[in-house]
């Protein structure tokens, strides 16, 4: 359990990361007015996102037990305070004003705050340059919902995971408040009308089907070494 987490992540990783290069080469392709070009870097971002979200299926096999237990090892660190993380939802987003405190205080998370000033343009601001009407424009918007979509329901189901795995921790990983500091920015999308599926959070409600925590939690058993390890 604790290696496929810990691969989980690594996957995780690499999909924020190449999230962020696609949304920055649509970018680049919005200005020069090549707006085919742009909807083709935004369905490469689609496909990225898609992995995320099978990723926490695979990790929803996880017995909550078995995560706590190996949880302490990790030394309290958290994917979304993770640099690519970070760059991604700037480049998508722009930087919000109520992260500013948390990346003065972590250190590998200052070099994001360069992007806190009037002239970077996120995705966000340039799809409003974009006409709503005319075929690759439309087509490209359209794209752009699809993926504003597909990582709003991923951020759901992060929301689903803190809430079920964390429960008990007043905590949360990264010295954050957990399910509540997620929820402060569940909904910040490309555009208002977005809406989360129900049925992508409702995936972390209650016990993992695949397996009962009874098979797989016994007394003394413990997944990471000792603390002294």
């Amino acid at each position: 359990d604790e290696v496929l987490f810990l691969r989980s992540i690594h996957v995780s990783e690499f999909c924020f990361y190449g999230i962020r290069i696609a949304v920055m080469q649509a970018g680049r392709a919005i200005g020069r007015g090549a707006l085919a070009a742009a909807r083709a870097c935004l369905e490469q971002a689609i496909a990225f996102g898609e992995v995320l979200h099978q990723i926490f299926r695979v990790v929803r096999g996880v017995p909550p037990p078995h995560f706590l237990d190996f949880r302490e090892s990790a030394v309290n660190a958290s994917a979304v305070q993770s640099a690519n993380y970070q760059l991604m939802d700037v480049h998508l987003f722009g930087l919000s004003e109520n992260k500013l405190a948390l990346f003065k205080r972590i250190p590998h998370l200052r070099n994001v705050l360069r992007y806190y000033h009037p002239d970077f343009l996120c995705l966000r601001d340039l799809l409003r340059s974009v006409p709503a009407s005319g075929g690759d424009a439309a087509a490209l918007l359209e794209t752009a919902r699809q993926l504003d979509s597909k990582l709003l329901n991923w951020r759901g189901l992060h929301v689903g995971f803190a809430q079920l795995y964390l429960s008990d921790i007043s905590v949360g990983t990264g010295g954050t408040s957990g399910a509540a500091y997620l929820k402060l920015f569940l909904r910040n999308t490309l555009f208002g009308e977005t809406t989360l599926d129900a049925a992508a959070a409702a995936e972390f409600a209650g016990a993992p089907a695949a397996v009962s925590e009874t098979e797989t939690a016994r007394p003394g058993m413990h997944i990471a070494p000792p603390r002294e390890l």
